[in-house]
């Protein structure tokens, strides 16, 4: 019975009715023609070949030529799970330039524009108060797009649209947004319900006000520290499964979680820029808050300005955020644990 050793170190035992035909190795796919000694390094037949099957043929290669396919595998893996992060880091660099871009620019301006008008609305009152939910509402199904379209790997901001009537184009949207934080922070909520008074826990805990003060949590117990800073861990994730999948996708926490891990690198990296938008959206609001506490120093336009400004670096931050979610699904989805197609 001959046996033949294929490029890649695999051993094939033939019997003797196959002697001159060709065969394809099971490990590479090599093609080869099966004679009647082993001639080491094979050339490959460029005719069609005739595939032995598992019962004309076995394998007897050793342990570590059997495994070479699968190192190569991994290696291959490995370079093109660099290769994604590499594409996404590239992209996070363009999302933090957007605005350069013609179409891009004219729509943040337009929206900037519809936020710092909405400066003025909280000196109307009633009708005041309307205004600003309407326009609360259009920012928040807007923050849902630039994930969609970032998901789907589109360069340029969306258009601002409100084609959904009021309900699904403005107060869905931001009940939507709210959900998200509701979700990711139910188990502190429930605790502080269960423990009232571990939102008023001093002590050495105190020596993380400054830390924690921007994000409204200082000076609570550790236990509810934790479960905050997890459940605002999970949120990015949270947010792009709503923007895509619908609320529904948060009910599989065990594919939620084999994703994150699949993709720490890349899902810390969102982590990152998503809390370093927000720890920097919330210094500026203390800023604005302090300068405006000093009201007697400062005219009513200078207010109104400095409000403004407010408004357009926070909508650049949040702009960046939703970029960084949808396009860590975009380059990265090949390892989440489920597909959205």
């Amino acid at each position: 019975m001959p046996n033949v050793t294929c490029t890649c170190g695999a051993k094939f035992r033939f019997p003797d009715s196959v002697i001159g035909k060709k065969a394809k190795c099971r490990q590479c796919g090599h093609i080869f023609e099966i004679t009647t000694e082993d001639e080491g390094e094979l050339e490959l037949v460029p005719e069609e070949p005739v595939v032995i099957s598992g019962t004309a043929a076995t394998i007897a290669a050793p342990a570590a030529a059997a495994h070479a396919p699968q190192i190569g595998r991994a290696f291959h893996a490995a370079g093109a799970a660099a290769s994604a992060m590499g594409t996404y880091l590239a992209s996070l660099g363009k999302a933090l330039i957007f605005p350069v871009h013609k179409s891009n620019i004219i729509n943040f301006l337009i929206i900037a524009v519809i936020l710092a008008f909405s400066v003025f609305l909280r000196f109307a009152a009633c009708l005041g108060m309307i205004g600003l939910i309407f326009i609360t509402g259009c920012y928040a199904a807007y923050l849902f797009q630039v994930v969609e379209s970032s998901a789907n790997g589109e360069p340029e901001l969306p258009a601002l649209e409100i084609s959904d009537g009021l309900w699904e184009g403005v107060l869905l949207p931001a009940l939507r947004m709210i959900g998200s934080w509701l979700v990711v922070l139910a188990p502190a909520l429930v605790y502080l319900i269960l423990v009232p008074q571990a939102g008023t826990g001093g002590g050495p805990f105190g020596l993380l006000k400054n830390l924690t003060g921007p994000l409204g949590i200082s000076d609570y117990d550790p236990v509810l520290l934790v479960l905050g800073f997890g459940g605002m861990f999970f949120w990015p994730m949270a947010i792009l499964c709503i923007a895509i999948g619908g609320f529904a996708s948060l009910a599989r926490i065990d594919l939620i979680i084999r994703t994150i891990i699949r993709t720490l690198p890349g899902y810390i990296l969102v982590v990152v820029l998503v809390f370093g938008s927000v720890l920097a959206a919330e210094g500026i609001n203390a800023a604005t808050s302090h300068a405006l506490s000093k009201g007697e120093k400062l005219e009513m336009d200078d207010t109104i300005v400095l409000q403004m400004v407010g408004q357009v670096v926070g909508l650049y931050i949040n702009l960046v955020a939703m970029r960084a979610i949808g396009l860590y699904y975009f380059h990265l989805k090949h390892r989440f644990a489920w597909n959205w197609g």
